[in-house]
């Protein structure tokens, strides 16, 4: 694809849009739809402006995750270094020789990045502006943190009656003095605090006198009317200005006791109702019905209505005649004004209080580093600042999926633009597709795609252009999604309530007899039915390949409901990946150790222990439960006195778990981890989860326990709470690693951006998250903060205004996400639905009805079910229960499943926190570069660690005892081997996050008679095929460095040998082992194979010379 893009530019529809986008002198904004290789041109665009400036970090690309990021540096890096250069690459190389760049050795001087890398970055480099200590570290449970600030400000007001005591009694009093729904509202408002804080408490540095109260709520009415007015001017340009001035003699002559001149929200009312038909989803009238007979019995206003209607455009909606009918008052009321006064207060009081746990606990949530890079930026002289900070300006910015950008993040791409001069040669470029548009819930905002060309980039004219190829889809499949979605989509744009205008493809790529579409509608709702038939179809396509390297993929709207076709899939013998479809407290095996790890800390609790007794685990019947329940406490049902009336498996079971469990809880010397894990063997863990005929959903099992266990370390054993870690499971997803299977299954969302050969989208009738009404909104819009609120006594008219434009956003992009899933296939797509045939309308919240809205229905292809096949299949049984005389018997080496799923990553700087005070310099010294180069394979950055970091060391070392000289020359160590290492070649291949299976830091333990060891593999990767394991040691090596190499590397076989022993246990590829020498940046490889380990094994009985060493170690001095 890309190679077209490259060298077939003439030959595309769009070939002179994509020559004028890499122009460096000009800015644009790109509207590229799927499979329309956005990613070619934004490499091309950088290196063409890489020619233009004096330095690379001049120029500023953002991009929305890391792996973006990731790709894009080496997409340029390899248009740099292929042979056929373009005349700019050719340049670049030039420009890089002569001014030093040195670009393909240090590729971290090109700033691509995430918004959220680049925010961090400034908050480091300017921590006064920004007000945020570089010593804060990022919580990983910040709602925790919201509550604790929320509960500490009620608690001061109800103990102390201080500032806003009165107006926060007012709110409780206004949601009737439920403080648990009113503390839910308080937690949201926290946070998404960016879309209000700097806005609403701008006059709240300290205590509030009344007129700071006014100016708030000045500020709050302010943007209501904006926001109001810019609706009626969207209307009035989108039916004419003569065609409104009409409407309003209509309104005068139906209404003339009533009408205020259109400065009532009333006569607006009426104009919307006189058009479009009631209810949530109207649509335009063909007729006036009863309630309009000042029109319908006047002869003159009814011929004047009908020509108004008869002559409306047809690319106006009904919504936007709803975004009329119901606007607010101009004017707020005094007890409006106390309300939102009230909630404003409110809502800065508890910032504040959040802003004081996070001084305590010297800790930040995402949000707080977004608003503190907000304030670093806006100060009087800003750009000098930030030229300042980052040693460099900013001259081009370039932004990648622009369509999913925030109001406050285009705020902040407009602020650092406010330097810029006209006519000084920077530029703006974006690029996106407002029809992918899917990230509503993380406050995505479409006007800033839609506006930027006409003043939504305010220092900078940007041109729009438009890329129609596709180089993705076969040409049917093309045609067809441009069918589809002419209609789905519409043909206007409305930037407030997200309705974007469908942008056509060009089919670029040959035609393809095979290609094809399929609409497969089950006649009765029976989600069974519908789940055989896609597993079917899976089977299908899976045995009919044209390559092994076809990808098929089930893409679902939500994760609700999708069970029966895991088990439809199963029954068929096909193997799935999964990826992020299950939560990790939905897991059955991790239910079932969260119960014993309940049971374990808690002996008293009775629900722990009658889900364990239940599980597969133990598998006692539930008549057995019943006797067992009449024990006092939740311990005695195990290890209590026989109860009378037991069946004899019940006494078997007992028999058998009382060992282990009386074992782990005796053993509190023991880390609860550990109690749990040996109790889970013991009791038969890893036998009693298997599924018949299936490998990879029993190793998924286990990778799922050890995925719990990891997560249970992490909370610690005194801070073990059964509520917040539960909560805590339900926040993170199971693991699912299965690269080989033969079909992925994911959400839309966590499709986009990917594609594959064959795709199916089932399950067409279920509906997305359901749109309530919230208590309060403080959206965030260009015309700033609207603040709507709930007051049982007084409602407020905008609350209802910002649902219902929160429900036409929702429908629109309901509509956008279907285009997501039809345009990730290459080469086939398929629907499937069930529902009743006999229903001429389908349920508007569905993809189901947005298809059959623009397909005749004799298109589908219906599957009828008979009467008697109406029901429900039945569920199989998913897990069989252990043996009840199961008994465990110790593995002599490795527990019986793959090594692998025995990983717990380490923190990037957890190795350093742990040092104690006595550590030696040399280990001081290892642990920061252990942790730094961990640091630059992790967040895919090998840039040195800045003065902030430095310091950070500094302060850490002198923590620990060190004096200020030794501390000195210990950083100039740690800088001097970490500045060896990323300048050279070895080094740069070595942390190279994309290699394949790439990992850093990581634990693995392992299990014999003695116990369990934890092994610590600094890197490891696949390369061509060869497994990588190698070992950082940051040892001073002295000048006569070969035969210190040699000496060193020899000193580290055996431990080198037991890490390839792992690898071999869980895979079947070739191991290569190394040593890799910080100080002089050297890899040093280490003979692993059997021959050597029978060598050392003979050398330590004494049977054996030393090993040779020339034969053994070998440098490598360059990569092959």
């Amino acid at each position: 694809m890309n190679q077209y893009v490259s060298s077939g530019l003439d030959a595309t529809p769009d070939a002179e849009a994509r020559r004028t986008a890499i122009d460096p002198t000009r800015s644009f904004l790109v509207q590229a739809p799927a499979g329309s290789g956005k990613t070619a041109l934004l490499v091309k665009r950088y290196v063409c402006l890489l020619a233009a400036v004096n330095e690379p970090e001049e120029i500023l690309a953002i991009t929305f995750t890391r792996k973006a990021a990731q790709e894009m540096r080496s997409r340029v890096i390899t248009e740099l270094t292929k042979a056929d250069k373009s005349e700019a690459a050719l340049e670049v190389m030039q420009r890089s020789q002569a001014r030093k760049w040195n670009l393909i050795a240090n590729p971290q001087r090109m700033r691509i990045q995430t918004i959220d890398s680049f925010q961090s970055g400034l908050v480091e480099r300017l921590p006064f502006q920004s007000r945020l200590s570089l010593e804060y570290e990022m919580t990983s449970n910040p709602k925790t943190l919201y509550e604790e600030a929320i509960s500490n400000t009620l608690e001061r007001i109800a103990s102390q009656r201080e500032q806003f005591g009165d107006e926060i009694a007012a709110m409780l009093a206004a949601f009737d003095n439920r403080v648990h729904t009113f503390t839910d509202m308080l937690v949201m408002m926290l946070e998404r605090r960016i879309q209000w804080l700097e806005h609403v408490a701008v006059v709240a540095r300290g205590e509030l006198d009344a007129s700071q109260k006014n100016q708030i709520v000045d500020l709050l009415e302010r943007a209501r009317n904006e926001f109001c007015d810019a609706r009626k001017r969207a209307f009035r340009g989108a039916v004419s200005a003569e065609w409104c001035d009409d409407a309003y003699k209509l309104v005068q002559a139906a209404k003339p006791d009533t009408f205020l001149g259109m400065q009532d929200p009333s006569d607006w009312t009426f104009l919307a109702e006189c058009f479009i038909t009631k209810g949530s989803r109207p649509n335009l009238r063909q007729r006036l019905t009863k309630g309009f007979e000042t029109i319908t019995e006047d002869e003159a206003l009814k011929q004047m209505w009908k020509e108004l209607a008869e002559s409306i455009p047809e690319s106006v909606t009904p919504q936007d005649f709803q975004k009329i009918q119901f606007l607010p008052p101009q004017k707020l009321s005094d007890s409006h004004r106390a309300t939102l006064s009230n909630y404003a207060l409110t809502l800065i009081a508890c910032s504040q209080e959040l802003q004081k746990l996070f001084d305590e606990r010297r800790v930040v949530d995402f949000t707080e580093k977004s608003v503190a890079a907000m304030r670093a930026l806006k100060v009087d002289d800003a750009p000098t600042q930030l030229a300042y900070a980052l040693d460099y300006r900013i001259k081009h910015i370039l932004v990648d999926e622009y369509q999913d950008t925030s109001i406050a993040q285009n705020e902040f791409f407009n602020t650092l633009m406010d330097g810029w001069e006209p006519d000084d040669g920077n530029t703006f470029f974006a690029v996106g597709d407002p029809m992918q548009s899917i990230y509503m819930f993380r406050d995505a905002d479409l006007s800033n795609f839609l506006n930027a060309d006409t003043g939504g980039i305010r220092n900078r004219h940007v041109e729009k252009l438009w890329l129609t190829s596709n180089f993705r889809s076969r040409p049917h499949l093309v045609q067809w999604c441009n069918t589809l979605f002419r209609g789905v989509l519409g043909s206007s744009d409305d930037a407030e309530v997200g309705r974007v205008a469908f942008a056509k493809s060009d089919e670029i790529l040959d035609p393809d007899p095979h290609s094809t579409h399929g609409l497969v509608w089950v006649d009765y709702p029976n989600r069974d039915r519908e789940a055989a038939l896609v597993a079917e179809k899976v089977e299908e396509l899976r045995d009919a390949k044209a390559k092994e390297t076809d990808t098929i993929a089930i893409l679902f709207r939500t994760r609700n409901g999708i069970e029966p076709f895991f088990e439809a899939l199963r029954s068929r013998n096909i193997s799935w990946r999964g990826i992020e479809m299950e939560k990790l407290v939905d897991v059955p095996i991790v239910r079932d150790l969260y119960s014993l790890a309940c049971a374990l800390v808690n002996p008293d609790d009775k629900q722990a222990w009658f889900e364990l007794l239940l599980c597969p685990l133990v598998g006692i019947e539930l008549a057995d439960i019943e006797i067992l329940s009449t024990q006092d406490r939740g311990i005695d049902m195990v290890l209590g006195p026989s109860l009378d009336g037991l069946s004899v498996n019940a006494q078997t079971i007992l028999g058998r778990i009382r060992g282990p469990i009386l074992s782990a809880m005796q053993s509190q010397h023991r880390s609860l981890r550990s109690r749990l894990e040996r109790a889970w063997y013991q009791l038969g863990g890893a036998n009693a989860y298997q599924r018949e005929s299936d490998v990879h959903s029993t190793n998924a099992v286990h990778d799922n326990a050890q995925h719990f266990l990891n997560e249970l370390e992490r909370t610690g054993d005194a801070s073990f709470d059964k509520v917040t870690l539960f909560n805590h499971l339900a926040e993170i997803y199971a693991t699912e690693n299965n690269p080989d299977a033969d079909v992925e299954v994911l959400t839309i969302h966590k499709a986009k951006g990917l594609e594959f050969d064959h795709v199916i989208v089932p399950a067409l009738s279920q509906f997305g998250q359901k749109q309530t009404k919230k208590p309060l909104y403080a959206e965030l819009t260009p015309h700033g903060v609207i603040l709507a609120t709930h007051n049982v006594a007084d409602p407020d008219p905008m609350l209802d205004v910002l649902y219902k434009r929160e429900q036409m956003r929702a429908e629109h992009e309901m509509a956008r996400l279907l285009y997501v899933a039809a345009t990730r296939a290459k080469q086939t797509l398929w629907f499937y639905g069930t529902a009743d045939k006999e229903k001429k309308k389908l349920d508007s919240r569905t993809f189901f009805s947005l298809i059959d809205s623009q397909v005749n229905r004799d298109e589908w292809l219906f599957d009828e079910v008979e009467e008697e096949e109406r029901t429900e299949l039945a569920d199989g049984q998913i897990w069989r229960r252990i043996d009840p005389h199961f008994r465990f018997e110790a593995p002599s080496s490795l527990p019986p499943f793959p090594v692998d799923a025995l990983i717990a990553p380490r923190s990037p700087t957890a190795s350093f926190k742990d040092m104690q005070s006595e550590l030696s310099t040399p280990l001081a010294i290892g642990l920061i570069v252990h942790a730094d180069l961990q640091r630059m394979v992790l967040m895919e950055s090998m840039e040195l660690p800045d003065s902030a970091r430095v310091e950070m060391w500094r302060n850490q070392l002198r923590m620990q005892g060190f004096d200020v000289r030794a501390i000195g020359e210990m950083l100039e160590r740690v800088q001097a081997q970490l500045t060896q290492v990323v300048a050279s070649p070895i080094g740069q291949w070595l942390l190279d996050p994309t290699h394949e299976e790439s990992a850093t830091e990581i634990a693995y333990s392992t299990f014999n008679g003695n116990g369990s060891k934890i092994s610590i593999v600094d890197r490891t990767f696949v390369d061509d095929g060869v497994r990588w394991i190698v070992d950082y040691k940051t040892t001073r090596i002295p000048d006569d460095r070969d035969v210190s190499l040699d000496l060193k590397a020899l000193e580290h076989q055996s431990q080198l040998i037991g890490y390839a022993r792992l690898f071999e246990l869980q895979e079947d590829r070739p191991i290569k082992a190394a040593i890799f020498f910080t100080d002089t940046a050297d890899l040093v490889e280490v003979d692993v194979s059997q021959a050597a380990r029978d060598a050392l094994e003979n050398e330590a009985r004494g049977t054996s010379s030393a090993i040779d060493q020339d034969a053994t170690f070998k440098p490598i001095d360059e990569l092959a």
